[in-house]
């Protein structure tokens, strides 16, 4: 075979897109489903410095996985001409990476050691080294099928490892054995995604021609940059809060974090996985990205904002009822961070505008900014321990994602000014309208209830309302899609 692996043109990508969201929506809320309940079981049986010492060694993990991809899957996706010998030389170029990777972090582990003042982080990030190579080979193989739009297949693989790496961390926890069990949750369900993508997927030839990776290598290359600086200006304050604060603290503040950013994980990167290759056959066409853009983003904006909301509600009770008193302190950094994790879970989609028009010197350089301004912010926030550096990021963002939607939109001839208006308006009103009706049910009725009875009565009430005042502001695209989601 020596033709182009995908060679469809545009036409019918929104109906491909329908159909893919159903696969991936539909695997990806059981697969959500089953990583909180994973989460809220390990709360349960783990300390939060336990969480802390994990989330030590994944800010460097994380940091080393944006290296070890090298940005070929997404410039795989974008590059029309993808063959057989590209793909392959490009496999080959990854796992070495990775596997150079996972030497660096293993003679580096004391060094980052030494950097927290934490000694037991030494074993964790070496044991989650490993990760570098097992997911470095499947790097390849996810942008073959995602290019092809095959998110049927994908999503059967990725809930499978979910199920295997979260059953793996439960025995593990119940065994007694504390951190590690999140190390082997981790191992194990990205061991079991690589096996499954590359025995059900696609697979690597042996020839190895290097000159043809020199095709995407620009690409690559500078979304690898993109990305360095994107993770380090969104992680930059672990690194200062696990160094200055502690492992309990940082589990605190991870977990908090990973709450406000649950509309991120779950929803916006879901979307953008199915927004980005479709941007990129139509990168020509401005219009046409303008609307799916649009289409997206608001649909995203109707899910996410009333569930941080809800979330920053009904903060107190969620953090009682599913993590326990140990994790207390989490209420009001949950408070703090929900609202912008609602704002970037539209905010993230962006990207997608950047990486289909290959612009990611403009990322780079916006990266470079927020970075040093989330920075500055925790710097400055720790005087006031995790509530400073909470608000000091949740300023940064909310400073930031004016400029931020003005610089990416405007590539396809949208404003900022109209993105704000047509995407935010209703869900916000519609969210703020559930918020009031949640906090009077509270006050008047519920006075005397306990936790799980408040909780039972107010998530169904905010449900409801939040619906009626939706539908009520003229908002209906929400229900056209879940119905095309349903119908296809």
């Amino acid at each position: 075979m020596t033709g182009p692996i995908w060679s469809g043109d545009a036409s019918g990508l929104r109906g491909r897109g329908i159909a893919g969201l159903r696969w991936l929506g539909s695997a990806h809320a059981v697969r959500a489903t089953i990583s909180a309940a994973t989460v809220l079981v390990l709360a349960r049986i783990l300390s939060p410095a336990d969480f802390g010492l994990q989330e030590m060694a994944l800010v460097v993990v994380g940091l080393g996985l944006v290296l070890a991809e090298a940005g070929i899957r997404p410039a795989l996706i974008q590059y029309l001409d993808l063959t057989p010998t590209l793909a392959s030389s490009a496999f080959w170029a990854v796992l070495g990476t990775g596997t150079s990777l996972m030497l660096v972090a293993l003679l580096g582990a004391p060094l980052v050691a030494t950097f927290y003042g934490e000694p037991r982080v030494e074993a964790v990030l070496r044991a989650l080294s490993l990760v570098f190579p097992i997911s470095a080979a499947r790097v390849v193989p996810l942008a073959v099928l995602e290019r092809r739009l095959a998110f049927r297949r994908l999503s059967l693989f990725e809930l499978s490892s979910t199920v295997i790496g979260s059953a793996a961390g439960i025995s593990a926890a119940v065994m007694g054995l504390g951190v590690w069990s999140l190390v082997t949750q981790v191992l194990a369900g990205s061991l079991s995604l690589t096996l499954l993508v590359l025995l059900g997927g696609w697979a690597p030839h042996l020839r190895i021609e290097r000159g043809t990776v020199g095709h995407v290598t620009a690409y690559a290359l500078n979304h690898t940059g993109a990305r360095v600086v994107e993770y380090l200006s969104r992680n930059v304050h672990d690194l200062i809060v696990g160094r200055r604060l502690g492992a309990p603290a940082l589990g605190h503040y991870s977990t908090a974090h990973r709450l406000a950013l649950f509309p991120v994980l779950a929803v916006s990167r879901l979307i953008a996985r199915i927004l980005f290759p479709a941007l990129a056959r139509v990168q020509e066409d401005d219009a046409r990205a303008a609307g799916a853009f649009l289409e997206v983003a608001r649909g995203v904006a109707a899910i996410t904002f009333p569930l941080m909301l809800g979330l920053w509600a009904m903060a107190d009770l969620f953090v009682s009822v599913a993590l326990g008193p140990q994790w207390e302190p989490v209420i009001v950094l949950v408070r703090i961070l929900a609202p912008v994790g609602a704002l970037q879970s539209v905010t993230l989609l962006a990207d997608s505008i950047l990486l289909a028009k290959a612009r990611m010197d403009l990322q780079v350089r916006w990266n470079v900014v927020q970075g040093l301004c989330v920075l500055a912010s925790a710097l400055v926030g720790l005087r006031w321990g995790l509530v400073g550096v909470a608000v000091g990021y949740a300023i940064v963002i909310l400073a930031l994602t004016y400029p931020w939607l003005r610089l990416t939109v405007g590539l396809v001839g949208l404003t900022a000014g109209s993105v704000v208006a047509r995407v935010f308006g209703r869900p916000v009103v519609a969210a703020l309208v559930m918020v009031a009706m949640m906090t009077w049910a509270r006050a008047d009725f519920l006075a005397g209830a306990t936790a799980v009875q408040v909780l039972a009565v107010l998530v169904p009430l905010g449900l409801a309302t939040y619906l009626g005042a939706i539908l009520a502001l003229g908002e209906r695209r929400l229900l056209t899609l879940a119905r095309e989601v349903l119908a296809r």
